[in-house]
């Protein structure tokens, strides 16, 4: 019983990591998930705390006031996108 986290682009970069699986009862909700981001990642962790950087919740982007109130269960996947530029 796991939650998916996944990084894309820039943050996969700085975290190192394309994804880590978490057990779902130690992240009930998305603030969880991030303290525990910020236990296992260190410095790292600011880059997703980032105004800029975007969350989805299984493939469903969250605005910040919705991921704010979100709770997690098995299966579940969260993804941290960056800000995406181009031309």
């Amino acid at each position: 019983m796991s939650v998916a986290v996944l990084f894309f682009a820039s943050l996969r970069e700085q975290v190192g990591r394309e994804q880590i699986s978490l057990p779902a009862d130690e992240v009930p909700d998305l603030p969880s998930l991030l303290a525990r981001l910020d236990r296992e990642l260190g410095d790292v962790a600011s880059h997703l705390h980032r105004p800029s950087v975007r969350v989805a919740l299984n493939q469903s982007l969250l605005d910040t006031d919705d991921a704010a109130r979100r709770s997690l269960k098995d299966g579940d996947e969260v993804a941290f996108l960056p800000p995406i530029t181009g031309g």
